[in-house]
């Protein structure tokens, strides 16, 4: 109120008086000039607030509220006793340093107490040439970024408020008495100074009131030659102590003596918070003005949210800070994620299927409520898609909150090729196999056929807690998931020969097309239709099938007469062919996992073995061949079925359709 009062005594002369134009004639103000006034008279304010601690879209004070009576949750995990070699200590300065203004919260931080100022870690310059070829190859190995680049940059960089303006003026509604907040960073063999800068960002632009402690866990960091030599290692040693214990305000460090993986790390992390509200950062990630407040405000409405930020783009090379905000996500049948689009400079919170990645913040009582991570998956994972499944099977959800920004440096291959750290691809196989035994019901027969298959020696490890867990808390179907949140998974239930549709193949989302096709000519494939358009197919379009009971496969309508079929061969691959024959290469069977949804499915020649698949040779060019069907691993022999709009099949007079059958 006293910015907009100010602002309105400021502006209001200036937009309402009349002014000579070229002509000679009096008018008022022109739109652009306002603007610009308007523009000028809020960077008059804010900087004239500046001095005095505060700034348009940043409270650092305010009023105490009563407390409010919070539902009790039970603690549905088990926490697990210390191992051997494990270690923890909290930091020794006081919760707020001197010096604190709008852009050091907990004031100027990362000084070694009675040192002075100048122990604070320096930039330390790349050499004027740049570096060479191998020196870049070199600084990349192991974290798949320019560590050398990152320790040129400040680590007390103060990053820009990158919030829209309806964001920030949002920032001035949002209730006092928001719940305090535990931070939780866990990392393994992460790079010093990128690890600090997270650090510095965390304790710089979130509130002291609201910020109750970060709990910093070393998952049992060692020296792994040709990935993470014994230089980056000792920095993580005593000087990451030191500088935890007399820098830092408000941390502590935990040491694991062993290997738990990110999903029991962050347990460890999480048992420990003392704050009302977890929040689990990566790493290598730096926290901007206002970051903390939105995601806190959400959960203060809504306990049972699990709240994302707009996660943010830093460069691999220069470290530079992008905004593209991604926060919706889905998921593929692979349990991959899938990145989702929200125009720019949408401030409203949306629903996401799943997680993105580590970056969230939750009620820690209603975390725990809901059992944590599973602690029977390893290293990572898959995690982040479990997590979506059983919030929103289980009462609760995950929401993307826009106007709370924190930056991530996403990893590049670009100049090293290696895995940052080593995992067994079996493990992660494992934890999606795990997920879809605990929570998708019939559609784990789905990932099953798309993804990985683990060896017979090896386990999906017990199961039995987790589907306890799910009927104590009473959680929904995976059906209901589909039909209420993850809308844009496409399981059609109706499958050839029941209607008219078209063929989407799953992983290009190319679809089969007879445009232009005569007999004898490779079947072409095409955009789909539905995509480009966003809405189903025409029946009588190009990309319109139709499959007999006899498995015959037919471009347009079942009852058009003559036509044009698909023909298949192993040897010479797919073709158009006459429907007027009797040629075995005609008939396919349509192998769908899943009784109650058979939209989805593989195409198989029948009684060959064989499945269609497209061999991509360039962008948006394919040729359909056959290979030999998967049981596993089939995700690019998957298509989906999609209806056509009217298109319930006309089959030939005399032919029953599958559900009189």
């Amino acid at each position: 109120v006293a910015h907009a009062t100010h602002l309105n005594a400021m502006v209001a002369p200036m937009l309402n008086s009349p002014r000579d134009d070229v002509a000679g004639s009096r008018r008022a103000c022109p739109v652009h000039l306002r603007a610009a006034l308007l523009l000028l008279a809020i960077v008059s304010v804010a900087d004239g607030d500046r001095s005095q601690g505060t700034l348009l879209g940043r409270r650092t004070s305010c009023a105490s509220s009563p407390p409010k009576v919070l539902q009790a949750f039970e603690d549905n995990t088990q926490r697990l006793p210390p191992r051997p070699g494990d270690s923890e200590f909290v930091s020794e300065v006081p919760d707020v340093l001197d010096g604190a203004d709008v852009d050091h919260l907990h004031g100027r931080i990362g000084r070694l107490l009675g040192s002075g100022a100048g122990c604070r870690l320096k930039p330390e310059a790349l050499p004027e040439g740049g570096l060479s070829r191998e020196e870049v190859r070199d600084a990349n190995r192991g974290f798949c970024f320019n560590s050398q680049a990152s320790e040129a940059v400040d680590v007390d960089r103060p990053q820009a408020d990158v919030r829209t303006w309806g964001c920030r003026a949002r920032h001035q509604e949002y209730p006092c008495d928001l719940p305090t907040a535990s931070v939780v960073i866990v990392f393994h063999n992460e790079h010093f100074v990128t690890l600090i800068r997270s650090m510095h960002s965390v304790l710089n632009h979130a509130p002291p009131r609201y910020l109750k402690e970060i709990i910093l866990v070393d998952d049992a960091s060692v020296p792994d030659e040709g990935r993470f030599d014994r230089r980056h290692w000792d920095r993580l040693q005593q000087e990451l102590s030191d500088y935890a214990r007399a820098a830092l305000p408000k941390t502590r460090l935990v040491r694991l003596g062993e290997r738990r993986g990110i999903m029991l790390a962050r347990m460890e992390g999480i048992w420990r918070a003392s704050g009302e509200v977890i929040v689990c950062l990566d790493s290598h990630v730096e926290a901007t003005p206002g970051w903390l407040e939105p995601l806190l405000a959400r959960i203060r409405e809504d306990r049972t949210r699990l709240v994302v930020p707009s996660i943010d783009g830093i460069g691999t090379e220069e470290f530079e800070y992008t905004v593209f905000g991604l926060g919706l996500v889905g998921f593929k049948w692979t349990l991959a994620q899938s990145a989702r689009e929200r125009p720019e400079g949408v401030e409203d919170i949306a629903n996401s299927s799943v997680m993105c990645g580590g970056l969230f913040a939750g009620d820690r009582a209603f975390f725990l409520h809901l059992g944590g991570y599973d602690q029977e998956m390893r290293i990572y994972g898959g995690e982040e898609v479990e997590i979506g499944f059983r919030s929103w099977q289980c009462g609760g959800g995950i929401e993307h909150v826009p106007c709370s920004h924190v930056g991530h440096v996403w990893r590049s291959h670009l100049h090293w090729q290696g895995q940052v750290y080593k995992v067994a691809l079996e493990d992660v196989n494992r934890n999606k196999l795990r997920i879809a035994e605990v929570w998708m019901d019939e559609y784990k027969d789905l990932v099953k056929l798309a993804g990985a298959p683990i060896s017979a020696g090896n386990s999906l490890g017990p199961l039995d807690s987790r589907h306890r867990l799910r009927e104590k808390l009473g959680c929904r179907p995976f059906q209901w998931f589909l039909d209420n949140v993850a809308k844009d998974m496409v399981v059609p239930r109706g499958a050839p020969p029941d209607e008219v549709g078209s063929l989407r193949h799953y992983t290009s989302e190319m679809c089969l097309d007879g445009k232009g096709g005569n007999a004898g000519r490779p079947v072409g494939m095409q955009p789909c239709f539905s995509l480009i358009h966003h809405r189903p197919s025409s029946p009588d379009g190009t990309q319109a099938l139709s499959m007999d009971l006899g498995g015959v496969l037919r471009f347009g309508r079942a009852s058009s007469a003559g036509g044009l079929c698909m023909l298949g061969s192993t040897e010479s691959g797919v073709h158009y062919k006459s429907c007027d024959t009797s040629e075995a290469g005609l008939r396919w069977r349509w192998r769908a996992p899943m009784l109650t949804n058979k939209g989805i499915g593989q195409l198989e020649l029948e009684g060959s073995g064989y499945c269609l698949f497209p061999k991509r040779l360039a962008m948006l060019d394919y040729k359909l061949v056959l290979q030999p069907c998967m049981s596993t691993n089939a995700a690019e022999q998957l298509w989906i079925w999609e209806p056509s709009v009217g298109g319930a099949a006309s089959l030939p007079p005399g032919v029953a359709s599958a559900h009189e059958l």
